[in-house]
């Protein structure tokens, strides 16, 4: 494509635990803006060196990640530790964008909402402020209370009142409540996949065993304990059928208790997290991926599973029924209740000739919105926009 206005561009990324999965993540859009930006600077901590970035990709790196503070003990002390390394990662953030600030055009708050120094800092500096519609303080208030959700929020709301530009990963994203009032400054992200040669269909479906995978972070958000509630009732109907769990959270524990607890080992394979060179071989397992989620952006397993010719099952909440067309592309709950995900499930493995018929639809879905060109177009003009505005 014709490259135009071409700036360089700051892409902050708030480092946690899981962080391969996360960088792996970046990494992609990252490359989008490095095909349309003279230079990207990727600001972060802990960034995996398994990870290669572009040419024009200069990685500052300050060894500090974030994590999981109900994971430690106690509480409150594993709280305090995370502010400190907040301020921390904020502040080095910050300090980067100041000594870089006669070279860089825009600063991009990538993943995660913890950016309010880096981004004040942005503003006084005059330089134009990208931020990612996908905040998880609804999450937050499920899993540690109401006083931290609304922390969370309130960073949220702080992060879009100083942007310029709020990337969504659809427009259908606007009619969440926190989001209709900055309608105005929404423009659709890159929604790309292009991991066709690393994520294809290498066991062909005919030959795979009854197995459903759930691969994802073990959050209330992600519904894997209704998941693990729908296990017991999908096996009174049909014991051969098997499942894989794969992933890390918050309810690690949890999972494999009730696992012990119910005697579903023979049927139940947890696997806890993998490389994700690794995750193509296990969709090539799955004859179906349950995403049985409340909120959900743009997930990434769902393209990853349609691009191994994985049917995919999942709630119709964010982008997902933008891409999933019940018995077309794939397969739709009407809840995230226990007893709809086994009722879908049994259904869907009596009749497996629906399961391998969405696959062609789905490849179809993937090649017409996701491509590699389509991407680089939306960033390319996007900042063509900041540029002049």
């Amino acid at each position: 494509m014709e490259k135009r206005i071409r700036k360089n561009v700051a892409m902050l990324v708030t480092p946690v635990e899981n962080n391969v999965s996360l960088f792996a993540i970046a990494r992609k859009d990252g490359g989008l803006l490095c095909e349309v930006s003279d230079k990207v600077f990727l600001i972060s901590g802990c960034v995996p060196d398994t990870i290669s970035w572009p040419e024009n990709c200069k990685v500052i790196d300050f060894k500090v990640k974030l994590h999981y503070v109900k994971q430690r003990s106690p509480f409150w002390f594993s709280l305090i530790v995370q502010i400190f390394k907040l301020v921390y990662i904020q502040s080095c953030m910050a300090a980067e964008i100041v000594a870089r600030s006669k070279e860089l055009d825009i600063v991009f708050c990538y993943l995660g909402y913890h950016f309010q120094i880096p981004i004040i800092v942005s503003k006084l500096l005059g330089k134009k402020v990208i931020s990612g519609a996908w905040g998880v303080a609804e999450e937050a208030e499920t899993n540690y209370g109401k006083i931290i959700g609304r922390i969370l929020q309130f960073f949220l709301e702080f992060m879009y009142f100083f942007s310029d530009v709020i990337i969504i990963q659809s427009w259908r994203i606007t009619e969440h409540k926190y989001l209709t009032k900055w309608k105005k400054k929404m423009r659709p992200g890159a929604q790309y996949f292009g991991e066709g040669e690393i994520y294809r269909p290498i066991v062909p479906f005919s030959k795979r065993s009854d197995t459903i995978g759930f691969v994802g972070r073990f959050t209330r958000r992600k519904g894997i304990l209704e998941l693990l509630e729908a296990i017991p009732l999908v096996l009174r109907k049909n014991n051969s059928i098997k499942f894989v769990l794969i992933g890390k959270g918050l309810f690690d524990q949890e999972i494999r208790q009730t696992i012990n607890d119910l005697d579903l080992a023979v049927n139940v394979d947890f696997v806890g997290q993998v490389r994700n060179e690794d995750l193509p071989n296990y969709y090539n397992q799955f004859k179906l991926l349950v995403i049985p989620s409340t909120s959900e952006g743009l997930p990434n397993v769902m393209l990853e599973a349609m691009s191994c010719h994985t049917p995919v099952l999942a709630t119709p909440v964010g982008v997902i029924p933008d891409v999933i067309s019940e018995g077309e592309t794939g397969f739709l709950l009407a809840n995230n209740s226990p007893e709809e995900i086994a009722r879908r499930v049994i259904e869907l493995f009596d009749h497996q000739d629906k399961l391998e018929q969405v696959t062609t639809k789905a490849q179809l879905v993937l090649h017409e919105n996701y491509s590699y060109s389509a991407a680089t177009l939306r960033y390319q003009t996007l900042i063509d926009e900041l540029s002049v505005g």
